[in-house]
């Protein structure tokens, strides 16, 4: 719900002046915290992003996202956000070390005619 808010907010006109702004929050004193404006952007985590994995790896090292610039969307799928993280990751090393998932093909060698 509140990506979707996100999505509808006007760039353009102050945050109080939106449709979305008084829609949800009303006179300033509902669920959303101005912050929520100001804070760090939403973004999706992207494996193949070195500055992704970079704060990710900060993350691990510190057990604080304060440094990190953004603020990562978690899938429905997926419980929490370090866990989505995780499962991406693995997935993108083992990709980057064995190529994508492909079924090895077995070679069948012909049969050979017995003389005799």
């Amino acid at each position: 719900m509140m990506l979707e808010w996100l999505r509808g907010l006007d760039q353009n006109s102050p945050p109080t002046t939106s449709p979305h702004w008084k829609q949800s929050c009303g006179n300033g004193l509902g669920l959303m915290s101005k912050l929520a404006l100001f804070g760090r952007p939403w973004v999706v985590f992207d494996p193949m992003s070195k500055d992704h994995r970079y704060h990710f790896h900060l993350f691990q090292s510190t057990g604080s996202w304060g440094k990190c610039p953004y603020r990562f969307v978690v899938d429905d799928d997926h419980g929490d956000l370090v866990t989505m993280i995780q499962r991406a990751l693995i997935q993108y090393y083992t990709n980057k070390e064995f190529g994508s998932v492909v079924e090895k093909q077995q070679t069948i060698r012909p049969k050979r005619k017995r003389n005799g």
